[in-house]
């Protein structure tokens, strides 16, 4: 199955959770693959996306999963 074909079936499926509050003293690098780390016990991570807000304090990001069973 194609990239494409999968996110647009995640986001349909609902694989795709919201993570805040995630403190912002460390690089955007980091702050993904502890993520990654973390909610791959859970299930295959398709895609991960981490942004500071906008005082720079934290993090927020999704994480999208390859099955919708994982993300709940």
């Amino acid at each position: 199955m194609a990239e494409k074909e999968v996110s647009q079936r995640s986001v349909d499926e609902g694989c795709k959770i919201f993570v805040t509050n995630i403190e912002g003293n460390q690089p955007e690098e980091t702050v993904q693959s502890e993520l990654r780390r973390l909610f791959e016990k859970y299930g295959k991570v398709h895609k991960l996306n981490v942004k500071k807000n906008k005082n720079g304090l934290y993090y927020f990001g999704f994480i999208e999963f390859e099955i919708p069973e994982d993300a709940a």
